[in-house]
């Protein structure tokens, strides 16, 4: 796993590890960025499973209701693989565009 900061916006990217690793390195690091929005990449080689997309729908409901945007960002995935609750964008772009967003719905109480 590999992480950065860019702006309000931590950008998460999984490396070519199986997603249970993956997802236990971002539970011991969640701490440090669960203040920032968070947009995800997933590794092009992983396989949408039920067991990732569960995974990945259970930490994106904690952290939105944190109120803070989750957004994945993928070309290989589509809308039909996940679930509704999980916002999907094709580029970073979109992912940060959509954020930006969110923010102003929350500033204006929505």
């Amino acid at each position: 796993m590999h992480f950065e900061l860019k702006d309000q916006n931590i950008l998460v990217y999984q490396k070519e590890q199986l997603f249970s690793e993956f997802f236990a390195a971002y539970d011991l690091y969640y701490p440090e960025f669960q203040s920032y929005n968070i947009i995800f990449f997933p590794a092009k080689t992983q396989a949408l499973t039920s067991d990732f997309s569960d995974a990945l729908f259970q930490r994106t409901k904690m952290h939105q209701a944190q109120k803070k945007s989750f957004v994945l960002v993928s070309s290989h995935l589509t809308h039909d693989d996940l679930s509704e609750e999980i916002v999907l964008v094709p580029t970073l772009q979109e992912a940060i565009d959509l954020i930006e967003m969110d923010e102003m719905q929350r500033d204006l109480g929505f």
